[in-house]
């Protein structure tokens, strides 16, 4: 047994040795560096704060390691979250401990430097201002409708909650655009969203939906027709009812809502008198009242003359009335 130790031990230690020597050249001389991009983000910010946007979306890493360390890291993405609950309104600085990288780095690979090795960002508080609703007004009103006073929303005011640097320049809240070409009549309602820039991300606004009434009426129209008065019913005037009317035509005016597809012509309308021959006085004239019709959604609103004189034709006037 002695004799085999003594024969295999010297064997033994120079193959410990060569492998020993082959370990330092591997893991010494195939050294090298290699920069990889980690993403930076904060975490656990206080709800009433915001940062800047001069944060930086990640971070470069130079790392030191033989290249069978460095094949562990292939595929890897990296993140570094950095606790930012500290944090205070102002200027602020955060360093950035590469000791929290998600995934953590293979165990024997080095850091060798950071870029940036800490950052600087300014915190802002929310602030909440109450704000005028002002929508933007596009297109015209259809041609048969008028105003009848200013926009009606509801609600006029608005919170908006936002960080107190950008919340500077915001002094009111527009909305999605009033569209004067779909109001139809006074019974009209819409309803409009904010549009202001950073809705989704940094901004918030209070009531998120606006009903807005426009106060219109339709217009009306008015038209004056000559119209000649027709005598109702039989006798006629001629030799079985010698009469003549005075005058023989008046003015009829109508009036009708402007959204009536077509305004109203002189034959819509008719001008009439019903006459009873021996209620009649023969000796003087009868005023006898004059009716005027016309077509469906005109209305009749003045006759001018209201009456008509009929006179009964004898030797001494005849003349006088012959057309």
């Amino acid at each position: 047994m002695y004799a085999f130790l003594r024969d295999t031990l010297p064997l033994a230690l120079l193959s410990l040795v060569l492998a020993t020597i082959l370990w330092l050249v591997v893991s010494g001389q195939d050294m090298t560096t290699h920069d990889v991009t980690a993403t930076l983000e904060l975490v656990e910010i206080p709800k009433n704060l915001t940062v800047n946007q001069d944060i930086p979306e990640d971070i470069n890493i130079r790392l030191e390691a033989n290249t069978a360390q460095f094949k562990l890291m292939d595929g890897r993405k990296l993140n570094l979250r950095l606790n930012a609950s500290g944090i205070v309104p102002g200027a602020n600085i955060l360093q950035v401990d590469v000791t929290k990288l998600d995934p953590p780095l293979p165990r024997g690979i080095k850091v060798v430097r950071v870029i940036p090795e800490e950052i600087a960002f300014q915190v802002y508080p929310y602030v909440t201002k109450e704000l005028p609703v002002r929508p933007p007004v596009v297109g015209e009103l259809p041609n048969y409708l008028e105003r009848t006073g200013p926009d009606e929303i509801d609600p006029p005011f608005a919170n908006v909650t936002g960080p107190s640097q950008r919340m500077e320049t915001i002094t009111e809240v527009p909305t999605t655009p009033i569209a004067l070409s779909t109001i139809h009549n006074n019974e009209n309602e819409l309803l409009l969203e904010p549009t202001l820039p950073g809705i989704d991300t940094w901004l918030t606004v209070s009531p998120m939906e606006f009903k807005v009434h426009i106060p219109v009426v339709i217009k009306t129209g008015t038209v004056t027709f000559e119209v000649p008065i027709q005598i109702m019913g039989e006798p006629r005037i001629g030799p079985e009812l010698p009469v003549a009317l005075e005058p023989k035509s008046a003015k009829v005016t109508l009036s009708w809502r402007m959204d009536r597809p077509q305004a109203p012509v002189a034959a819509n309308v008719s001008l009439q008198i019903s006459l009873v021959a021996n209620e009649l006085d023969r000796k003087a004239p009868t005023k006898v009242a004059l009716k005027a019709e016309t077509v469906p959604g005109v209305t009749v609103t003045a006759v001018d003359p209201p009456e008509v004189s009929v006179v009964w034709l004898n030797e001494s006037n005849h003349e006088r009335y012959k057309d």
